[in-house]
């Protein structure tokens, strides 16, 4: 994943580390029967601007799926779930 954000928004250890491991940050896990990650969305509870914040909103940082389960839905199970949160 690492190299994808280096290629396209560029990296930033510090700035990833805070983003994953803030107070606001919240996780969905689908594992399988051995308790293995099979696909994983990270998100927050943030404001539509922070200059002149109007809207809750929530902020999808991330959702990963692994590749021998992708095709398989568990992308659109994640995103649905999201939306039901939201």
């Amino acid at each position: 994943m690492r190299e994808i954000y280096k290629q396209t928004w560029g990296w930033d250890e510090k700035q990833q580390w805070d983003d994953m491991f803030s107070d606001k940050s919240c996780f969905l896990l689908l594992v399988d029967g051995d308790d293995e990650v099979q696909a994983y969305t990270h998100y927050q509870f943030t404001w539509d601007d922070e200059d002149e914040p109007e809207y809750p909103v929530l902020y999808c940082y991330e959702l990963m799926v692994d590749n021998t389960c992708q095709g398989t839905g568990l992308g659109r199970i994640l995103m649905k779930s999201l939306a039901t949160i939201a």
